[in-house]
């Protein structure tokens, strides 16, 4: 039982890495180099780099991690939960940055 836990944490601290660094990214994107001054029909210039390329990213390194972790017969319901609680959180956390 002990190795199931080690192993979920290190499931969960990877995808922490690679989640956080994702959401690191555009931040500092959007920050660094997205004139706000601009106005957009579709939406605040800030948000369209989320929501045109980094919540289709997102969408797919989940999906794509499950299907990988379903080849490996590795994957488990904490594992499902795990990425989906990423997922949920790094969602929220551009919401609540963006708005």
């Amino acid at each position: 039982m002990l190795e199931k836990y080690k192993d979920n944490k290190s499931h969960f601290v990877i995808r922490f890495i690679v989640f956080l660094s994702i959401i690191l990214s555009f931040v500092l994107f959007s920050i660094l180099f997205i004139n706000s001054d601009q106005r957009s029909c579709l939406g605040p210039p800030e948000l369209l780099p989320f929501v045109f390329i980094g919540f289709p990213v997102i969408t797919f390194l989940l999906l794509a991690d499950l299907v990988v972790l379903g080849f490996l017969k590795a994957l488990n319901w904490e594992k499902v939960f795990i990425n989906s609680g990423l997922f949920s959180s790094m969602i929220l956390y551009f919401i609540l940055i963006f708005s």
